[in-house]
């Protein structure tokens, strides 16, 4: 039996022997960029509403380049509205010599207030994040099975119960059920 090389180059391929089979030497490229919260996000969307794009990008080693810039364009535009609704309400470094509890509460707005970005002000690729979130939740309940405690905390926001009433001699309750990401559903009549 003929010695095999130990390495070998084939179609733009380095191979290297384990045994008696040929392995690919394949390296993913070198990315050291954080990927960061929206990245996070992006990726988790992939993996849930498009496997099969998260699966392309993963397989040519492209999945965290496209994650890091993606994470960079958002936090860009989140500075860029951050920076105009603080030169909006007119923060100043006198305000911050003059009265700091005052600049912080201006330089950093209450989240949810409506002076704060929201997440659905960031748009990336075409997708809201806060489409994406929602495009998230909603697919991951599309086929449920059961019905347990976990996921109506997940699907009902609230349920609102009215007093009891009496109407031709039959007690009757009014209950509305509110939906996280559709709100209250009208009822329906016949």
């Amino acid at each position: 039996m003929e010695k095999l090389p130990k390495y070998t180059h084939e179609n733009g391929i380095d191979y290297v022997l384990v045994g008696n089979y040929y392995i690919p030497m394949l390296t993913l490229p070198e990315e050291d960029r954080p990927i960061g919260r929206w990245g996070r996000m992006r990726r988790e969307y992939l993996k849930e509403c498009r496997p099969g794009y998260y699966s392309s990008l993963l397989l040519a080693g492209k999945l965290w380049a496209y994650l890091a810039d993606l994470d960079e364009q958002a936090q860009g535009q989140l500075d860029i509205i951050i920076r105009q609704m603080v030169s909006a309400e007119g923060v100043t470094e006198g305000l911050k010599a003059d009265d700091q509890l005052e600049w912080a509460r201006k330089q950093h707005p209450k989240p949810g207030g409506g002076d704060h970005p929201r997440e659905s002000d960031l748009c990336l690729n075409g997708c809201s994040l806060s489409g994406i979130v929602q495009q998230q939740e909603i697919s991951r309940y599309a086929a449920v099975q059961e019905l347990d405690e976990a996921v109506l905390n997940r699907l009902i926001s609230r349920i609102l119960v009215g007093e009891v009433k009496k109407v031709d001699g039959r007690k009757t309750q009014q209950i509305k059920i509110v939906y996280n990401f559709v709100g209250e559903i009208q009822e329906i009549a016949d």
